[in-house]
Order: structure tokens, then sequence, then C-alpha cells
């Protein structure tokens, strides 16, 4: 059953929204799961960015490390280790266009058929830009896993007043 276990550590974040402070779910959580099947969601946020911007804030360690993990180093094979106060976790990126999207695969071998997306749409008529997030998360955990990327992609909105 140990093998089974996934230990998720999650920084905890400080945001404001009118005028109120909260603070994003949670610092340590450990969460049980059998490995079942894990269920694909996508996102959308708006960004007032130019696409050339935030590809190099999804795609580089330094852009991320401004709003995705505190620290964001690059090993070889373009493999990136995320950290976060004392947890970190490494994912190869194994798709990327530029300007267009990034797809990274976590280094876990019990999630290496799972991955993330970050892709940048652009509307034609209004040029709105904005960041679709895909990735996976345990139905149980669909709802947390979905407030973590508001909470992390609201740190990027916040950049350019997005929010």
């Amino acid at each position: 059953m140990a093998k089974d276990c996934k230990l998720f550590y999650i920084k905890i974040n400080y945001f404001e929204i009118n005028n109120f402070s909260y603070i994003a779910k949670a610092k340590e959580i450990i969460k049980t799961s059998s490995m079942a099947k894990l269920e694909m969601f996508t996102l959308e946020f708006p960004v007032k960015a130019t696409p050339r911007v935030l590809y190099t804030l999804i795609s580089s360690a330094e852009g991320l490390s401004r709003w995705f993990a505190d620290i964001v180093d690059i090993e070889k094979d373009d493999i990136f280790k995320f950290k976060w106060e004392d947890s970190e976790q490494s994912a190869r990126m194994i798709q990327s266009k530029e300007n267009e999207y990034v797809r990274f695969q976590w280094q876990d071998n019990d999630y290496k058929d799972y991955f993330f997306e970050l892709k940048i749409l652009t509307e034609p008529v209004s040029s709105e830009v904005a960041l679709v997030v895909t990735d996976y998360a345990d139905p149980n955990d669909l709802d947390f896993s979905k407030r973590l990327w508001n909470t992390q992609v609201g740190i990027l909105q916040r950049m350019f007043n997005s929010t």
C-alpha cells in the first residue's frame, strides 16, 4: 500500500481578493490514493500579456519561479526541478512550441503517463490572451486541484493586473 501513496507538499499562498486576505489551502497535505485513474481537467485564465511574454513565463526556469514554484532549476534533458519550501518534484518538458504551449511530464514513476500543459490562446478579433491549463487529478481531489491552479495562475495574472 505504501507504494500506492503519494505525498504532496503544497506551499501556502497568500492572495487578496476584494481587499480580504485569504490563505489558499494548504501547507502540507498528505493524500492516500489507490492510484486510480486520474481525471483530466482544463481551466482557462485571461492574462493581459503578449503571447511572447507569457511564453517566457511558462517555459523558462526564471519565468516559472515567478509564479509556479519557489525555485525552478533546469537539469539535463529538459528536466525542470520545481521546489516549494521543503519539497520538490521533477518534470520533463516533453513538448513545446514557441509562443503557443509547453507540456511537462512528471518524473514520478506513478504519474509518468500523465502531463500538465500550459497553452496560450489568442482571440483573433480582440487579440485577448488566455492561458489554458490542462492537468490531471484524482476525482476526489479535482476541486482542490482546480483551486490550486486558480491560486498559482492568480499570482501570474496579478503581475499584469489581469484579475
